[in-house]
């Protein structure tokens, strides 16, 4: 079954970890090196979705699921944007971080996508990223509908979302990992065709890297379920899931990140 959180829950999971959000996330970052130019939390991550969405200075961009507004920050100094990003989020403790940590050429608007489609607006850029996994699969439509009529002619869509990597990776424990490719597994094809049929112009790009984290970190990351995924299981399964990963890996875990990109044109 695909387990789905309601805001509600969801809610709470960023509210408590908002304060750590980011360094949990640059903990993570790319082992050393990274095999290919793409790193979740980085500045090369940010350069990578300045080319794929062909962002130029004076476009409007709209990061949608903003969290601590950290990359919609680096891609408005990187890009020199000559109007804010608008960075919109339904949890006002992760936007609150962006204003704690000074995020400099960014507007804050708490909103759930579905409120968020339905405002009267213009913009040419939209960033969804890391967080289309959490728009309700039975309001998708009515969502991205809502966005097409916002976005101006030749406007793009980027949606930034992990890849199913069924062997291995982030929780590091069977029953995380499965719980985590269901969540997933069929989102990039309901997109992808849900794009397509409200006329835009689709294409995926896929990305992986290699990264490590240590034993500590892994699982700790588990008893503070960090992956929203975790707040779908029970107590239980995540002792036995601290358990596992404790028993099967040594001090340093090497494991492959993948990410889609999707990436929808207006024609």
């Amino acid at each position: 079954p695909t387990h789905k959180m309601d805001q509600t829950t969801l809610n709470d999971h960023y509210k408590n970890l908002a304060d750590k959000y980011d360094d949990s996330y640059s903990k993570s970052a790319a082992a050393g090196e990274s095999k290919s130019k793409y790193d979740f939390g980085g500045e090369a991550g940010a350069r990578c979705i300045i080319e794929l969405l062909d962002v130029k200075e004076d476009d409007l961009m709209v990061d949608l699921g903003a969290g601590t507004c950290a990359t919609a920050g680096m891609v408005a100094r990187i890009a020199g944007l000559k109007h804010p990003v608008l960075c919109a989020d339904p949890v006002q403790e992760m936007l609150n971080v962006a204003e704690k940590n000074n995020v400099e050429n960014i507007e804050t608007m708490c909103s759930t996508a579905e409120d968020f489609a339905k405002q009267d607006m213009k913009y040419d850029k939209l960033l969804i990223k890391g967080a289309v996994h959490h728009f309700p699969v039975n309001k998708m439509r009515e969502i991205f509908t809502g966005i097409k009529k916002q976005l101006n002619d030749k406007g793009v869509i980027l949606i930034n979302k992990s890849g199913a990597n069924r062997t291995g990776g982030m929780p590091f424990f069977k029953k995380g990992i499965q719980t985590r490719c269901n969540m997933q597994g069929g989102l990039t094809e309901l997109l992808e065709s849900l794009l397509a049929d409200l006329g835009f112009h689709v294409e995926k790009q896929i990305f992986e890297d290699d990264a490590t984290i240590t034993k500590n970190e892994a699982i700790d990351s588990i008893k503070n379920r960090s992956l929203s995924v975790l707040s779908a299981l029970s107590d239980e399964d995540i002792e036995e899931g601290i358990e596992e990963v404790d028993r099967e890996y040594d001090d340093i875990i090497s494991y492959k990140r993948i990410y889609e990109m999707i990436i929808a044109h207006k024609s």
